[in-house]
């Protein structure tokens, strides 16, 4: 059911630097993060070279081997054989604005992007809050259900 949404080729070139993050899944050997404005490039999603962005999305990775958080190593699985050319690097600003997480570096057994079946892709930024230049753009409620991780998909609840 939820396969024509799943994306696992190409996980790293996800772009996270202006992306929006909202409540951290860490449960076990498996994370889940949500993500608004990821952008993506050279993908199955957007097979171009220039960045478009995601509204609604969320990066996945099942059996981690390797999981550092600022710095902080959590997890090492991988001993004498880590190689950060096989790690992904994640960050973007927290939208909770209480994890105080702002560098993830993961190596997975599994790593997967998935979106929704709402989500929409673009070259326009999606702003889920206001700054300095730039109103919202995206429904409230909406983004406020996202972030704290309502409605997840039956897939990923079963991961989590």
């Amino acid at each position: 059911m939820f396969k024509d949404l799943i994306y696992n080729k190409n996980i790293d070139e996800i772009h996270t630097s202006d992306a929006y993050f909202g409540k951290i899944l860490l449960a076990g050997k498996n994370l889940l993060i949500p993500y608004i404005n990821l952008g993506i490039s050279n993908h199955d999603l957007n097979r171009g070279n220039i960045l478009k962005h995601i509204n609604f999305c969320y990066t996945v990775f099942i059996d981690i081997d390797y999981l550092k958080i600022d710095g902080n190593l959590t997890k090492d699985n991988l001993l004498d054989k880590y190689d950060s050319k096989n790690s992904i690097y994640l960050g973007g600003d927290d939208l909770l604005r209480n994890q105080n997480i702002y560098d993830i570096e993961v190596q997975a057994k599994n790593a997967f992007l998935q979106l929704r079946y709402d989500s929409k892709i673009t070259e326009n930024y999606w702003l889920p809050i206001e700054n300095h230049n730039f109103k919202i753009n995206m429904d409230e409620k909406l983004v406020k259900d996202f972030i704290n991780n309502k409605n997840l998909p039956k897939n990923l609840i079963d991961i989590i």
